[in-house]
């Protein structure tokens, strides 16, 4: 599971770098040789070891059955299709995009729509039925909004992405900027799925705080959120975690999403 949680990541920035490789780098770093390195580790190392691991020789090497790293499975298979140019593995990508609408569930909420998913994948066998924690669903909702941004379905679907930001909204913001639910469903029972379990000392399954929103991707929903609930999160956070510091923040994140809200804000104009 760590190695698809990492090379997601590496698939992207081979990416960017192979979509930079004709630019000039300041820092002098070669754009063009960065992406070729990472391109030959992904096809001709990665690839092949995980091929023989799981006994197959076609694409369908990576293979998991929770949330946060089928994702990241999709993300990899995604980029590898614009490194490589491949069209098998943008149908891979899409493929498990596809299959990824059967563990969203619409539930109704008091703005509309909102969806909701467990921790692990029925329809590829995972015996966890409960909702997914919410520090585990940052990795999820984080790689669903770059796929949106890059245009790719089901994520890039008008409303698919307000749908998401429903579920932070009306679940995840339980008890105004203090903390956070333990989990995307506000710790109920819901669409089959059991709570998530609470677990002493394991802070992936105890209630979140404002710690844990200041480095997770959900501050960036805000300009999908016409509540304006997560702004007014992002800035009581953003105060009490940097107080002094927000010339020079610390944490990304939030200062993040408020870039990200403003460039949402010019394109609507």
């Amino acid at each position: 599971m760590d190695e698809i949680m990492t090379h997601g990541l590496v698939a992207a920035v081979a990416w960017a770098y192979q979509n930079n490789r004709r630019l000039v780098s300041p820092g002098g770093v070669d754009y063009g040789e960065r992406a070729d390195f990472w391109r030959r580790y992904l096809k001709n190392d990665f690839e092949p070891k995980w091929q023989a691991r799981n006994n197959v020789s076609d694409l369908r090497y990576l293979r998991v059955d929770l949330m946060h790293p089928y994702l990241q499975e999709i993300r990899y298979y995604h980029y590898m299709g614009l490194l490589l140019s491949d069209s098998g593995y943008t149908d891979r990508a899409e493929k498990l995009a596809e299959d990824l609408r059967e563990e969203l569930h619409e539930v109704p909420t008091d703005t509309g729509l909102a969806y909701v998913w467990g921790m692990g994948l029925r329809s590829k066998g995972s015996a966890v039925r409960y909702v997914q924690p919410t520090l585990y669903a940052n990795y999820t909702v984080q790689t669903m909004q770059e796929l949106a941004l890059e245009g790719m379905a089901p994520f890039a679907d008008q409303d698919f992405m307000t749908e998401v930001t429903r579920t932070v909204t009306s679940f995840v913001l339980d008890n105004g900027t203090e903390d956070f639910s333990i989990d995307i469903a506000g710790n109920k029972a819901i669409a089959g799925l059991d709570p998530a379990p609470h677990v002493a000392d394991d802070a992936a399954y105890e209630r979140a705080t404002r710690a844990h929103w200041s480095i997770m991707s959900y501050s960036s929903l805000a300009h999908y959120d016409a509540t304006g609930a997560i702004e007014a999160v992002n800035e009581a956070v953003f105060r009490a975690m940097e107080r002094s510091r927000s010339s020079a923040p610390q944490r990304i994140y939030i200062p993040a999403a408020f870039v990200i809200s403003g460039l949402a804000g010019i394109e609507e104009q």
